[in-house]
């Protein structure tokens, strides 16, 4: 006999105050489907999925990834809050059953680490591990920065990322690491620049300052006055300083 398909099976039992989740090995076998999580023989692929997750009848054919779970938290994160980013809820958007959850996190807080952590990749590491952008002359290099910060809106989840982490040391240990990727960044390019000591430093932490929160602090500030700000800012931020207070 030549099985033609092996795939992990999952089989949901609601006890009431409790969901029990059963998993196996599903294989098709002369067009039906035996699963080892499960006490029957299935004619259909409705209790199949893959690593993905669960898959509902109605939904047989979705794939949901780690990916899309954080996609759609992170949405509903800049909408409406931490406190909206529930597992039931998300599960129900993305049209999968809540065990599909469980495939890639262990909990809620499991979640919310794993939103921070794609936070920092997609909205930092974008900026510090490009390569056009190390490759640029120094001055070009911060003025690119700048537009994609600017372009990419790359500094809309600042708020709700520190919000969502204010209970959980591990997450806040998550942001502050992240922060410093970007405080390194940013320095080693004021320092190729040329600025060196308390200028060095200052630039760097008023461009991490301003930058990182323009759009909490001056959000009715429209894209037009945004973008001529960014430039005069640029030119502020490389020009040496004239005459110091003493």
């Amino acid at each position: 006999m030549l099985v033609e398909e092996i795939i992990v099976g999952v089989t949901e039992v609601n006890l009431g105050d409790r969901l029990v989740i059963k998993i196996g090995l599903c294989y098709s076998l002369e067009n039906k489907i035996h699963c080892t999580a499960c006490p029957v023989k299935y004619t259909n692929k409705k209790y199949l999925s893959s690593r993905s997750g669960y898959m509902t009848g109605k939904n047989k054919n979705r794939r949901v990834s780690k990916a899309d779970w954080l996609e759609k938290a992170l949405k509903v994160l800049e909408n409406e809050g931490i406190d909206e980013v529930k597992i039931e809820r998300l599960a129900k958007e993305l049209k999968i059953s809540r065990s599909g959850f469980y495939w890639h996190f262990e909990n809620r807080q499991a979640l919310i680490r794993a939103m921070i952590e794609y936070w920092g990749e997609e909205f930092t590491s974008v900026v510090t591990s490009n390569k056009e952008l190390l490759n640029a002359e120094p001055k070009e290099r911060l003025y690119m920065t700048m537009e994609m910060i600017f372009d990419q809106n790359l500094n809309r989840f600042e708020l709700p990322m520190r919000v969502s982490a204010e209970k959980d040391p591990v997450a806040m240990k998550l942001i502050d690491r992240i922060y410093q990727q970007r405080t390194d960044f940013l320095r080693s390019t004021f320092a190729d620049i040329g600025f060196e000591g308390e200028e060095l430093e200052m630039r760097t932490h008023l461009f991490v300052c301003y930058h990182m929160w323009e759009d909490v602090t001056f959000g009715n500030l429209s894209k037009a006055k945004r973008s001529k700000w960014l430039k005069l800012r640029y030119n502020l931020l490389c020009s040496p300083i004239v005459k110091s207070i003493k």
